[in-house]
């Protein structure tokens, strides 16, 4: 199976790294604190959009 790991960064936020069952795949990323009080004041307007996943070559399908 694919794993994906947790760790701690110094900014408070956490790094993830996924690596595909071969190893041969990885993806990187940094995810930052966010203060929910100040998301909620921005309303839904000035949400971000939200893009599609690139095709992992599976069919959609999860893996077992």
């Amino acid at each position: 199976k694919s794993t994906l790991r947790f760790s701690p960064r110094q900014d408070g936020g956490l790094a993830a790294t996924w690596v595909s069952t071969d190893g041969d795949t990885a993806m990187e990323a940094h995810l930052k604190p966010i203060d929910p009080g100040i998301l909620s004041a921005r309303g839904a307007k000035a949400s971000a959009p939200v893009t599609p996943a690139a095709a992992n070559g599976n069919g959609g399908k999860a893996e077992d």
